[in-house]
């Protein structure tokens, strides 16, 4: 059974790596720091794209709208006990509540099939992530990197592969 049509298709394609990036960027890896925020807007910006190849992706019913009115409410109380707000911060609290809204609207469907794709490609990457230690352990040298974050005050060796 089609649930989607060919554009929803690559509307899914799409929603799967916007969700992808959101996932990693929550995680914050050392590769994105140099990003900082900006990670959010590429998501946006592949959410949005979401809608031109597929409305019919999102469903908005009571339910969710109450879901993002809580979140809403949410951000509006972070901001408000925060004590040094800049406008970058309410932006990219906005377009924070626009990924979680595109998550949110998203049908159930879709959302299975983006966590499935998620789940296949983590056990991939940690795939070769165990490898990379099993090797580590058996006498391998894999030469780290130093990383530097927030002008020396966090500096640690990056074994690449755990």
């Amino acid at each position: 059974m089609r649930i989607f049509s060919a554009n929803s298709n690559k509307g899914v394609g799409i929603f799967k790596v916007a969700l992808f990036t959101s996932f990693i960027y929550s995680m914050n890896p050392w590769f994105l720091w140099s990003l900082g925020n900006y990670s959010v807007i590429l998501s946006v910006v592949l959410f949005l794209f979401t809608l031109f190849y597929g409305k019919e992706l999102y469903l908005i019913n009571e339910k969710r709208l109450l879901s993002f009115f809580i979140l809403v409410i949410l951000h509006i109380y972070l901001l408000l006990i925060k004590s040094d707000v800049t406008i970058l911060t309410i932006i990219f609290s906005i377009l924070n509540i626009c990924v979680f809204g595109f998550i949110i609207f998203s049908r159930d469907v879709c959302r299975i099939v983006s966590l499935q794709f998620m789940a296949k490609l983590l056990a991939c990457i940690s795939l070769v992530s165990i490898l990379g230690l099993i090797l580590f352990f058996l006498g391998f040298n894999f030469s780290p990197s130093v990383v530097d974050y927030n002008d020396g005050q966090y500096e640690y060796y990056n074994y690449y592969f755990f």
